[in-house]
């Protein structure tokens, strides 16, 4: 979907969840509450989540 094309992905369920996709082809994933059971799983999974204050894709970087 996003190889190439520098598209850009918001999906947000107000302040409580967003999914961010952005040209680099990271996803951000935020949460209103801390979701340590995510984040174990994703490990397991063999992905690499980082704990970040923002997404650098969200609105107020528009």
């Amino acid at each position: 979907m996003l190889r190439d094309q520098g598209a850009r992905y918001r999906l947000e369920a107000g302040d409580v969840f967003t999914v961010h996709v952005g040209w680099d082809q990271y996803m951000y994933v935020g949460s209103d509450r801390p979701r340590v059971h995510a984040v174990a799983r994703t490990r397991e999974l063999g992905l690499f989540p980082e704990p970040l204050t923002a997404s650098p894709y969200g609105a107020e970087f528009d």
